[in-house]
């Protein structure tokens, strides 16, 4: 994803995704411990391969730090997906994983 705009408001349509686009570490890290970010999305034109790395870095290390506030807020975003609005069907990707495994999509 050039921004990371896209892929990010794509794994958020996934239930139980909380995800962060972020392009610095502090925002890394503030997504992680503020409201247990799981998922975040860096733009790859946007941000350097080894900011990229330091961002990751931080983000894997970085500890959610649980408030009775931020379980509210998260508890809140995750009600946001009701249960009929996720996938069901496990396969909904093969064909299409199929046709990028056949070079059929091009970068």
């Amino acid at each position: 994803c050039g921004t990371g705009i896209g892929i990010n408001t794509a794994a958020q349509k996934v239930k139980g995704v909380r995800g962060a686009c972020v392009a610095d570490v502090q925002t890394a890290v503030a997504a992680k411990e503020n409201l247990n970010a799981n998922v975040i999305g860096c733009g790859g034109r946007v941000v350097g391969i080894g900011s990229i790395e330091y961002i990751l870095e931080a983000f894997l290390k970085a500890e959610y730090k649980p408030t009775p506030e931020k379980d509210a807020l998260i508890a809140k975003i995750d009600g946001m997906i009701g249960e009929n609005d996720c996938i069901g069907n496990d396969a909904i990707f093969d064909e299409f994983n199929k046709k990028w495994d056949e070079g059929f999509y091009h970068d």
